[in-house]
């Protein structure tokens, strides 16, 4: 047995269950499984579907198996299940209008599957808030494009609405992720405000100065948006959840270079700041150290951005230069717009553990 998962309501499990024949050529998530729904007493409901060995799926980017796939429970609704299937045969290397199809089915599972949002795209995932209100995700590697659609699983004759479309790349643009709250059911669904169109985005605020995170209001209606909260510098000031959306009162974690993480409550109204966690630097042997953004551009005109880290109390003057350990990983763009963009930010506490290299600041690199 590979997973179980309580529905919302707590009456029904689904249970994905690895079969044989196993392989000695691929590995255990490509295995034949049966995913199922079975009741608290451990009997079989339903079965979602039986699928065979995936030794068949293209090797083209964009590629995946036939069949369901991506099994889970709706979070706004007490038992139903969502997941997709492929429309173009799981090949990503073939042209097709149609890649994935969304569909959901409620309990007690004897009916037909309903269509939720037919995809030009393959499907990355649904972000539920209630009938009204719930966001499909799609994206493409070959174009690095993302979109995502308002959909109302209450209304299926609603034509769904996209609001983004962008490359996922392109961390300026943005616009954060929905904030959630508990539902009846303990599970985490999109909080919204007012006459219910409201709802909160934060973000990392990725801009070229670094990472300045930020609290919206947005109307995912009228797309109209508010900036109740943005971090700024020498801090970086993250907001973590909304304790009173009236009041406007947040509680966020802030940092610098500096002030380990803390927590604070801001009131965003009055700007009060009122600190309520006092957790003392956990790396003293690491203070004095110094970090600060560097920009420069490669030979291909690309610009990047890297972090110099050094030891504390370092005076280029005096020690002279210091042997420099670089670390570094490739990742492949689209774009050289893309590529170029600033990550993290300069204002962040240094935090380090047995693996990290900024261990060898105390050895003087």
């Amino acid at each position: 047995i590979r997973d179980v998962t309580p529905s919302p309501d707590g009456e029904y499990v689904l249970v994905e269950r690895v079969k044989h024949p196993y392989s000695y050529s691929l590995q255990e998530d490509s295995f034949p499984t049966s995913i199922e729904v079975w009741n608290k007493d451990g009997e079989l409901v339903h079965q979602v579907a039986d699928l065979p060995l995936q030794d068949q799926i293209p090797i083209a980017f964009g590629s995946c198996a036939t069949g369901p796939r991506r099994v889970n429970w709706r979070d706004d609704q007490p038992a139903e299940l969502a997941w997709t299937e492929a429309q173009d045969g799981g090949d990503g290397g073939v042209e097709a209008e149609v890649r994935d199809k969304v569909f959901t089915l409620a309990a007690p599972f004897d009916g037909t599957p309903e269509p939720l949002i037919t995809l030009g795209q393959r499907y990355g995932g649904i972000q539920w808030g209630n009938d009204d209100l719930c966001f499909v995700v799609s994206w493409w590697w070959t174009t690095r494009n993302l979109k995502v659609w308002h959909v109302k699983p209450g209304d299926r004759d609603f034509e769904p609405a996209i609001v983004q479309d962008r490359s996922f790349q392109d961390r300026y643009a943005d616009p954060g992720n929905p904030v959630t709250h508990r539902n009846e059911w303990g599970r985490q669904v999109i909080m919204t405000a007012g006459d219910g169109k409201t709802i909160y985005l934060d973000g990392a605020g990725a801009s070229p100065e670094g990472d300045r995170p930020f609290l919206d209001r947005w109307n995912y209606e009228t797309l109209e948006t508010e900036r109740l909260f943005h971090s700024e510098a020498p801090y970086y000031e993250n907001p973590i959840e909304i304790l009173d959306v009236e009041k406007e009162i947040i509680l966020t974690r802030r940092e610098s270079q500096t002030d380990p993480p803390n927590y604070f409550v801001r009131d965003l109204k009055s700007g009060d700041l009122d600190q309520k966690t006092f957790f003392p630097n956990p790396t003293p042997q690491l203070e004095g150290i110094s970090k600060e953004m560097i920009t420069y551009q490669r030979s291909d005109g690309t610009d990047l951005t890297g972090t110099l880290y050094l030891p504390a109390g370092y005076d280029k003057d005096v020690d002279g230069p210091l042997p420099v350990l670089m670390w570094a990983y490739p990742t492949e763009f689209k774009s050289k717009q893309d590529a170029g963009q600033v990550t993290d930010s300069p204002y962040r506490f240094t935090r380090v553990g047995w693996w990290s290299p900024m261990l060898f600041l105390t050895r003087g690199y």
